[in-house]
């Protein structure tokens, strides 16, 4: 029956839609109709077909109202369509296992439950479901066989068959001729696998079944239950990923581990109990078993007999145990999980994480559970270890290694690397017993580190590997080795690793170097420390580590190294304000470096030489060297250095208007930023590209690019990044008169500022300050704040913060009525600009001549 209704869009279709990011026609193809089909039901609000109504709800696992087709006062309706939705005909295989009472359900896995019923019902004929033992296989299919589309589009059925290692095929089939309860005068006559494989297939033919062929160990026996035609669906489960590809070809399901919030959430569903408990100790529980289903239920249903108590203290105690020692772990069993466990095993076996990865072992050779053991020295999944070091350290060959891809106790990663999960690894370490591999992975790692020193790419790959390398070095005694690695590794830690690894590993060194009286090398070890307390901004920290390093430098006669120290120094009281003594300091060091010959930090001092030329007012002469250091750098391919150098003279471009040159220099600087993964940089330069829009009055692109750059910069925790870009969104948003918001960002900024003692950065935010209370017409506190920056700016002898101080005083004091000394205070505000060469001068002297009388 048809009705007349006026033409409106369909919503609810279309969100479903873009919340899987399938374009229209990405859409069609997948139902088989036309793109313009799709857009006729979605902008129109054309009514399905029955049938393709019914695809649509099956492929969205979505009931009609949900996608928009209830919303009239009739539906149309057809014979097939209620056929399929309401057959009574349809069976479902008695020996499913049930994943899980009706009260759970599968955490983690709706997503691609959805999909997978939709790719089922929608086309294709064979799926493979691979993965590591107890990753959840079993539990997903026959989850997938209890959803009601999957029930309602196989209407003739679902069969199931469970192989393991070692299956009986013959007595396999003959159960699934009783349960479709086929005529036992012929199927007794039927006596090889061969004859039943037939006689199955014919009997299926072009009934719409699924057909599970689950745990397969060999291609031979899940092809003899690949039974039925066109019409069937057949999903096989297997650990083994060679087998899954066989089977399916490109339609191959990876499954993965759960993240850590689906973890938890699994957890808080098999124990309630567990939600107020100490979160970290949960977490690293979480962590040790990798997001593994069966470990977290088996934990789950150990950790809820101990919570059944209604003693506090003993789920405490079961978690921090568990957290612990991984054999513990390993050996919890529960008789219940029979949806997890082997085909090969007896119904109620107790099953263990322990007897899951013993089944998987039982089909390799002893030489591949050998070289399983020795592969535990490697860190865990997400961290990987490459072919080369797998096949050195352990002594394995690429063929066993292959073997152990091949059973997927070993997952291949990038290109010649690959992961061990971390219940594998505990399984495998408990099992090892090579003395030699630890001796092996030290020396090993610590000459890739030799030879690999400036190649970060590698270092980063390896970074995890390298840092087990040093902890075993150290815990074992190779003191001399583990120095020799700590040094190499120096560069690589003083810009790349997290600050607590980088400080913890060095400061081990400097204790070996004490021990060992070797102060040149203790000497090099405080440059390194000094360089990381820099990078989070602990200022004295780095100037007490620079004046160890130096002393220890000068007491060995060592004058490149007192050359670095005096610059390194220089350095930090740029960053605290301390001119002066900055420029002292780091001219010492370039008589050094000169004497010395010594070229290799030269552009570091034309670096800080600029900085104080800019601070004094200096600006050609700050370009001047700018230019110079960014030519050595360029020449001895220091790309941290020039990245910061481009950037300065962006600045400098932007001071004179230059806007066009500035983005050249900042597009250049972010692009090696980038290549070399400078998150520091990045998040700088991504700062000044806003400040730079900002000024072409482009205000919501600059609060685009600040927002990026702060994103960058709470995510390596740079204090003195986050402060700055703080700064700016507060000027921003106050420029946009988001008054609230522009005071939140101030008051970060200003905090922070403070508490890493930046006194550039806490005068400048005083002129930030200052402009947003003029701007809201707060003229005493804008007045007050543009005072402590005026004073702040004397202290430092910064002519910039200076020039910018007296200009925001002259346009509070001429709000207040007070014309002519708000005129001298813009005057000695403009001159100062001009000696700048700042484009602000002549902001200031458009804004004199407007007030001027």
């Amino acid at each position: 029956m048809s009705m007349s209704r006026k033409p409106e869009p369909n919503l609810k279709l279309r969100e479903e839609r873009l919340r899987r990011r399938w374009t229209q026609q990405e859409l069609a193809d997948r139902l088989e109709v036309t793109v313009v089909t799709v857009n006729r039901w979605e902008k129109q609000g054309t009514l399905p077909g029955p049938r393709f109504r019914f695809k649509l709800c099956t492929l969205f696992n979505k009931n009609s109202e949900q996608l928009g087709f209830t919303s009239y006062n009739e539906v149309e309706q057809d014979e097939s369509f209620e056929e399929v939705a309401h057959n009574t005909t349809y069976f479902c295989d008695p020996a499913l296992p049930f994943a899980f009472d009706k009260k759970q359900t599968l955490v983690g896995r709706q997503e691609l439950i959805a999909e997978l019923t939709g790719r089922t019902c929608n086309g294709g004929t064979a799926y493979s479901i691979t993965g590591l033992p107890g990753v959840g296989k079993t539990a997903l299919v026959t989850t997938l066989a209890q959803h009601p589309h999957i029930q309602r589009h196989f209407k003739d059925g679902i069969l199931w068959v469970g192989l393991g290692r070692h299956p009986r095929v013959l007595e396999l089939m003959s159960r699934w001729g009783r349960v479709l309860g086929l005529n036992e005068l012929e199927t007794g006559k039927l006596t090889t696998p061969d004859a039943w494989a037939k006689y199955l297939h014919d009997y299926i033919g072009t009934r719409r079944m699924l057909i599970i062929i689950d745990d397969a160990w060999e291609l031979t026996d899940a092809s003899m239950f690949r039974l039925g035609g066109r019409n069937c669906v057949h999903i096989l489960t297997t650990r083994f990923p060679a087998l899954g590809v066989s089977f399916a070809y490109n339609n191959v399901v990876r499954l993965q581990e759960l993240t850590d919030e689906d973890s938890h959430k699994l957890l808080e569903q098999l124990v309630p109990e567990i939600a107020p408990h100490n979160v970290q100790d949960v977490q690293e529980l979480i962590q040790v078993v990798g997001g593994l289903p069966l470990a977290l239920t088996l934990i789950g249903h150990y950790l809820y007999l101990q919570a059944y108590s209604g003693q506090p203290r003993r789920l405490h105690s079961a978690i921090e145990r568990l957290r612990l020692h991984a054999k513990e772990r390993l050996n919890i069993t529960d008789p219940h999980l029979i949806w997890q466990q082997s085909s090969s095993l007896p119904v109620g076996t107790p099953y263990s994480l322990q007897l899951a990865i013993d089944i998987s072992l039982s089909s390799l050779p002893e030489q591949a559970r050998q070289a399983l053991y020795a592969l535990s020295i490697f860190p865990p999944k997400p961290y990987s270890f490459s072919e080369e070091a797998a096949t050195t350290i352990c002594g394995i060959t690429n063929e066993t290694l292959d073997q152990l891809v091949d059973s997927g106790l070993v997952e291949s990663s990038a290109s010649n690397r690959y992961l061990i999960h971390q219940v594998i690894a505990d399984y495998a370490a408990l099992h090892r017993t090579d003395t030699n591999i630890p001796a092996r992975m030290v020396a090993f790692f610590i000459k890739l580190v030799q030879d690999h020193q400036y190649d970060n790419l590698i270092l980063q790959n390896d970074m995890q590997n390298i840092v087990i390398a040093l902890e075993i070095a150290f815990d074992q005694g190779m003191y001399t080795l583990f120095l020799q690695g700590v040094l190499a590794f120096a560069p690589f830690l003083e810009t790349r690793s997290p600050y607590p690894l980088s400080h913890h590993l060095l400061t081990r060194a400097q204790t070996v170097a004490q021990a060992l009286n070797d102060d040149d090398q203790g000497a090099r070890i405080w440059l390194y420390l000094g360089k990381i307390a820099e990078r989070i901004c602990n200022f004295q920290e780095a100037e007490y580590a620079y004046q160890q390093g130096l002393t220890l430098a000068q007491q060995g006669e060592q004058q490149e190294l007192v050359g670095r120290f005096y610059v390194y120094i220089g350095g930090v009281f740029i960053e605290q304000g301390k001119y002066s003594d900055a420029e002292a300091y780091v001219l010492k060091g370039m008589k050094i470096v000169r004497e010395q010959n010594d070229k290799s930090y030269e552009d570091l001092v034309f670096w800080y030489l600029g900085e104080i030329a800019d601070s004094q007012g200096k600006s050609s002469q700050a370009e001047e060297f700018y230019q110079q250091g960014l030519k050595i750098a360029q020449q001895v391919k220091n790309y941290p250095l020039a990245a910061i150098l481009l950037q300065n003279l962006g600045v400098k471009a932007a001071r004179k208007g230059k806007y066009q040159q500035a983005d050249i220099f900042y597009s250049e600087g972010l692009e090696i930023a980038y290549r070399i993964n400078d998150r520091q940089r990045q998040s700088a330069l991504l700062m000044n590209q806003g400040m730079l829009a900002f000024h072409q009055k482009q205000y919501y692109k600059a609060v685009e690019l600040s927002k990026e750059s702060l994103a960058i910069a709470r995510s390596i925790q740079n204090q003195f990044r986050i402060s700055s870009v703080l700064q700016n969104l507060g000027m921003l948003e106050g420029i946009l008169k988001h008054y609230h918001s522009a005071e939140a960002y101030l008051q970060e900024n200003l905090q922070i500022a403070q508490e890493i003692g930046h006194r550039w950065l806490i005068c400048e935010t005083w002129g930030e300050w200052g402009r947003l209370y003029l701007a809201q017409r707060k003229l005493d506190a804008a007045r007050d704040a543009y005072q402590t920056m005026l004073q702040e700016a004397r202290n430092l002898g910064a002519q910039l913060l200076l020039a910018q101080a007296l200009f925001g005083l002259a346009q509070v004091t001429a709000k207040m009525g007070n014309k002519e000394q708000a005129i001298a205070y813009a005057r000695e505000s403009q001159l100062l600009f001009e000696h700048l060469e700042d484009i602000q001068s002549t902001i200031v002297a458009h804004w004199i001549s407007k007030i001027q009388p």
